[in-house]
């Protein structure tokens, strides 16, 4: 009977060990009978479980140095974006402004939160940012890659002469991720120029 018991009594508490945490804890017992295979076969259980442990935590802990690393660069992209003296709107697949930098809204004189997470058709209507919505339709409509036009635009009464370039997004698999607009403000450049042709 204590052949019998005292096995079972180890792999009850080793069992509360395992329920506890302890995956490192295995059974001496010598048995050669069915009680016997139930603890080789916990033995191993534990052994197996200890090692999927290990890998589940070190790729983990890899997981956990990627996404420190995609932080670190998003921040610098944003900070590139946020820097850049050209104005910049990008637009998702489903037509909707997710990014509009402050040299855009120094450009065109609008909040950015007029614009990011709205439909950009309904954006471009209600401001009267033609040129923009003409370079978002031909992109659309040619499926082109990009686009570049230089157009007048009145800005809160105040005409400025737009150059605009748009670019459509692809990831490294070439899926379409959207597009993006990227204009400056040459209104300066232009009457230099014709100064300077003067």
């Amino acid at each position: 009977a204590r052949g019998i018991t005292v096995p079972i009594q180890r792999l009850a508490e080793a069992t509360e060990a395992v329920a506890q945490g302890d995956l490192s804890v295995q059974i001496d017992a010598k048995a050669t009978d069915e009680i016997g295979t139930l603890i080789e076969s916990f033995n191993r259980m534990t052994q197996d479980l200890q090692g999927s442990k290990s890998k589940l935590e070190e790729a983990n802990l890899t997981l956990q140095n990627t996404n420190v690393e995609l932080d670190r660069r998003r921040a610098y992209i944003e900070t590139v974006v946020d820097t850049i003296a050209a104005g910049l709107l990008s637009i998702d697949r489903s037509g909707t402004i997710t990014t509009f930098n402050p040299s855009a809204e120094r450009i065109l004189g609008l909040a950015a939160d007029r614009f990011k997470g709205r439909p950009a058709n309904e954006s471009f209507k209600e401001f009267g940012l033609d040129s923009f919505q003409t370079a978002y339709d031909r992109m659309l409509a040619d499926e082109r890659d990009d686009l570049d036009l230089e157009e007048q635009l009145d800005i809160q009464g105040k005409l400025i002469t737009i150059g605009l370039k748009g670019s459509r997004m692809r990831d490294e698999a070439n899926k379409d991720l959207g597009f993006v607009l990227v204009f400056e403000d040459l209104t300066e450049l232009i009457k230099a120029q014709k100064v300077a042709a003067w």
